[in-house]
């Protein structure tokens, strides 16, 4: 069995995260003595947040694997959205690779995993999904073509992008259902630091749903 260093895989994409966000003229990420991976204090110019929606109020819920899951709401259309990635996983593990959410092993892989753990309560009220990109990213940030919906009030605030991965105490990247139409085979996921990016569909980053309400 393959060991992998966590800490060590954490700090290269640090290192690799801050030379693209000092190109962008945008906050950096520093270590602290803790080994904690977290965002430096922004300019003030930078500071200003959109909207109304400024920190998100996260309620517990015990699932039947026994873990504790910290979920808020995202916006006042009922999305919920889980402080952290639940675990990581490929985009799609079939041969092909896919990049189209509704044919990815992950959507079978996360929709098993909501019927076998979730409480209930949440089960008979909605359904488990990804996030689309312009679910997270505010249409200044995206390609004309990706355009094609409204981003979320919780994601306004930069910092609520940045996610940890369940377990761990660094920052994780982490996948939206959007394929990139770049490149065949890859699709759109979340640096640590927050910042969009793409990368093949057999990549293993992490999984962070989201609730949509059942109509």
């Amino acid at each position: 069995m393959k060991t992998i260093d966590y800490k060590e895989k954490y700090i290269k994409s640090l290192e690799r995260e801050n030379s693209l966000l000092r190109s962008m003229k945008l906050p950096t990420y520093v270590m602290k003595e803790t080994e904690e991976l977290t965002p430096t204090k922004p300019p003030k110019e930078e500071q200003k947040i959109v909207g109304t929606y400024q920190h998100p109020v996260y309620d517990k819920y015990v699932f039947n694997n026994g873990e504790e899951y910290e979920i808020a709401k995202a916006d006042d259309n009922g999305v919920l959205v889980f402080r952290d990635a639940i675990f990581e996983s490929e985009f799609d593990d079939s041969d092909k690779y896919t990049n189209v959410w509704e044919k990815s092993s992950l959507k079978k892989k996360l929709e098993k995993w909501f019927k076998e753990n979730a409480p209930k309560e949440l089960q008979d009220k909605y359904s488990v999904d990804l996030l689309a990109d312009y679910e997270i990213f505010g249409k200044e940030e995206l390609p004309e073509e990706y355009r094609i919906g409204e981003q979320l009030d919780m994601f306004k605030d930069w910092h609520n992008r940045v996610k940890g991965l369940k377990g761990q105490k660094w920052s994780t990247w982490w996948w939206t259902k959007t394929a990139y139409r770049g490149t065949v085979g890859s699709a759109v996921h979340v640096y640590s630091s927050g910042n969009r990016s793409s990368d093949d569909a057999y990549t293993s980053y992490g999984v962070v749903p989201c609730l949509r309400p059942k109509h």
